[in-house]
């Protein structure tokens, strides 16, 4: 039965992101590439020296040395006093034994006996030579040893029968920076009305208690908390989760100027850590509900109608003809106090343009209705 190599690289990249990543080459049935890469001798079951970082050829391990005897797992020692929060992996598979992964475990342990099962994956139905998708699972605790646990495979022929059996080309594992406890991803803000909509998202918390909000006005203003997870449960963190979540924060009754909102995270410790800023200009809002007058008009082929809310309200802008019926709905939603604009290019709800002639242009927002008389050539 064809015997197969197993090459292993490892690479130790310090990431910008709230990450630290690893990564290892794991070859099976291929040639060594000039890289550095630790060599696992299937003939021997055993990792030759050849080339180590650190002289010591033991970090990377399996159970396996061929078809008879496959291996199912895979694992990395990080060292002694050198464990790591791993909280994200993925995987290249490769083709040489035709063996693609579909059930397995992400394990750590401490003592390389005991292993505590930390992701778990089913009928995931992988391909072969890809990078599998990122699977992010919740862990705080530092482990020294890693290692992936196939409990399943496919095959893809000419194989004869499934087993379990680790055919990775590529490993990747990704570590939380506990100075980055929360991984932000979008912080926005906009009005609607007369209030600020501040929203934002993370894509991992790690030991993550909650989140504080500030306001100042203008850049030499003093912030000013404005809600916090203490007051406001929906500012809760979410501990450790590796699922993006949205949040959102309103500034309510917001008076016309220049504002600048900022995010803090609490970690669990207490710590806090002050995160991105937006700024966000508040207009005035109009004082009475109007209907403006339309330009151009007479108009050709379309005419600009702006009208101002003073309140939010049901609002419902509708064209007629001089015999009062229907010949356009423009809108009929529920509006934010605002001034609006939008245009009217001449055309019925049904699509199609309408002759010369008087039309009439109602403006009705609660007990408020407007009127503007507009005049089409063609």
């Amino acid at each position: 039965m064809k015997q197969s190599l197993l090459l292993i690289t490892l690479f130790l990249i310090f990431s910008i992101s709230a990450y630290a990543q690893y990564t290892g080459d794991v070859c099976t049935g291929g040639t060594a590439s000039a890289s550095t890469a630790y060599t696992y001798n299937v003939a021997a079951n055993a990792f030759d020296d050849t080339y180590s970082p650190d002289n010591d050829d033991s970090r990377w391990g399996s159970n396996g040395a061929d078809l008879e005897n496959s291996p199912d797992w895979l694992k990395y020692d990080f060292g002694e006093g050198n464990e790591k929060v791993i909280i994200q992996y993925r995987f290249y598979t490769s083709n040489d034994i035709h063996y693609n992964p579909d059930d397995w475990i992400f394990q750590g342990s401490n003592n390389d006996a005991d292993w505590d099962d930390l992701d778990t994956q089913t009928a995931q139905q992988t391909a072969l030579n890809t990078w599998h998708t990122y699977n992010g699972f919740v862990n705080v605790t530092a482990y020294r040893y890693y290692r992936f646990w196939v409990t399943g495979s496919g095959t893809v022929p000419p194989s004869a029968v499934p087993n379990q059996f680790v055919d990775f080309e590529e490993v990747e594992m990704m570590e939380a920076d506990g100075s980055l406890p929360v991984e932000l991803t979008s912080l926005t803000a906009k009005q609607i009305g007369r209030d600020v909509i501040i929203k934002w998202t993370t894509e991992s918390e790690i030991d993550h208690l909650g989140f504080i909000v500030e306001r100042k006005i203008s850049k030499a203003g003093e912030w000013t908390k404005i809600a916090d997870y203490l007051t406001d449960s929906a500012l809760a963190g979410q501990g450790n989760s590796t699922t993006s979540r949205h949040y959102t924060v309103t500034d309510q009754d917001v008076k016309e100027g220049s504002y600048t909102y900022r995010l803090s995270d609490v970690s669990i410790d207490g710590s806090v850590t002050i995160n991105n800023s937006v700024d966000k200009y508040v207009t005035s809002l109009p004082n009475q509900t109007s209907l403006k007058s339309l330009y151009p008009n007479p108009f050709n082929p379309q005419t600009r109608i702006t009208f101002d809310l003073q309140a939010d309200s049901d609002l419902n802008l509708t064209i007629y003809n001089v015999n009062g019926q229907v010949v356009k709905t423009l809108v009929n939603e529920y509006r934010t106090a605002g001034t609006y604009n939008l245009d009217w290019n001449g055309s019925d709800n049904t699509g199609i343009t309408v002759p010369s002639g008087t039309y009439f242009i109602v403006l009705k927002a609660g007990n408020t209705v407007k009127t503007q008389k507009v005049l089409m050539l063609r």
